[in-house]
């Protein structure tokens, strides 16, 4: 009874490692995502982003980006 206890925590531990490696890595890939802060932006707001030196993108449709490890940063200083 012994080693079947020890071969199930073993396979618990495991799998709980499994779990936090795989949550980790999709809060990684979350965070280094893009998202829509506006449609337009105009030049206040790029030089407000620059000034608080935030990374952006303008897409092909003049929307900016923004990654979303850094929305509450924006929010912050840009709103």
């Amino acid at each position: 009874m012994r080693r079947y206890a020890k071969v199930m925590l073993a396979l618990t531990v495991l799998v709980l490692l499994v779990l936090m490696i795989h949550t980790g890595l999709d809060i990684q890939a979350r965070d280094s995502a893009y998202l829509v802060f506006t449609e337009h932006a105009d030049e206040s707001l790029l030089q407000r982003l620059e000034e608080s030196r935030i990374p952006y993108v303008i897409d092909e449709a003049g929307r900016l980006m923004i990654k979303a490890k850094d929305s509450e940063q924006v929010l912050g200083c840009c709103t």
